[in-house]
């Protein structure tokens, strides 16, 4: 159990620096654009992909988590593995966000009038 265990936390520990390397990388293409003044469309699906997968990352998190503590004996769904560490309303703002920033580009009027 204990190998499971440290292999679970190998894992989290990839997402996670995935997840904060993600999050860098999408900082800093937005702050690139407004400093440049380029037009976000450009680069809107490297935004828009970098958002998805972090939204992947988090969610993976939250399911090795539940593993781990099925793996410890506790139990416990994954709704509640992630509560108790404040995951869920943070995996909904994510997907919310997503979500959002879909709407918009599609909303978004583009600079050619259409």
């Amino acid at each position: 159990m204990h190998d499971q265990r440290a292999m679970l936390e190998g894992e989290r520990a990839e997402m996670r620096e995935k997840l904060r390397n993600l999050r860098a990388y999408a900082a800093t293409l937005r702050q690139r654009v407004a400093e440049h003044d380029c037009d976000e469309e450009h680069f809107g699906r490297d935004l828009m992909r970098a958002e998805n997968d972090a939204a992947y990352y988090e969610a993976e998190i939250g399911r090795l988590t539940d593993a781990m503590g099925r793996a410890s004996g506790r139990g416990g769904s994954l709704a509640a593995g992630l509560s108790q560490a404040g995951g869920v309303p943070l995996a909904a703002a994510s997907v919310a966000f997503a979500a959002g920033l879909l709407l918009g580009w599609t909303l978004l009027p583009r600079r050619d009038g259409r």
